[in-house]
């Protein structure tokens, strides 16, 4: 497991960043860094990132992605009823957020499949599908 700044990863709250990084190919600690200079986190950040700063993100990197409409219900439910096979999406719950593919959670504690994630009955609040990540 990786360390940022002292402190082990799935200890910090770097979901978003987290998320981002994996669909990007990089290292979490690399991403961490890159949402630091390009926001101006100030030293004692430890990795929050709001849904805008993910998206300018994803666009600064050239990751494409779209919206999902539909985003309601648990997180299990939502990946039973709307991933496609070979797609990739990055989902915000209630207060987490985490990619999925092939019905496959991952966030920067675990990858498990959806029925045994700790997390399958939070709420979704929104979901983007990232365009040609096979």
């Amino acid at each position: 497991m990786e360390r940022i700044e002292g402190h082990w990863v799935s200890n910090m709250p770097l979901c978003g960043v987290h998320a981002v990084a994996h669909v990007a190919d990089k290292s979490v600690k690399e991403m961490f860094y890159m949402f630091k200079r390009r926001f101006n986190k100030p030293g004692q950040w430890r990795g929050r990132v709001t849904h805008q700063e993910r998206g300018i993100m994803l666009n600064q990197l050239g990751i494409e992605y779209k919206h999902v409409v539909g985003t309601t219900g648990t997180l299990s439910r939502w990946v039973d009823w709307h991933t496609s096979k070979s797609e990739t999406y990055i989902i915000e719950t209630s207060c987490h957020v985490q990619v999925v593919r092939d019905g496959v959670v991952t966030d920067q504690s675990e990858t498990k499949p959806i029925d045994k994630y700790r997390w399958k009955r939070a709420r979704v609040v929104r979901a983007i599908v990232i365009k040609g990540k096979r």
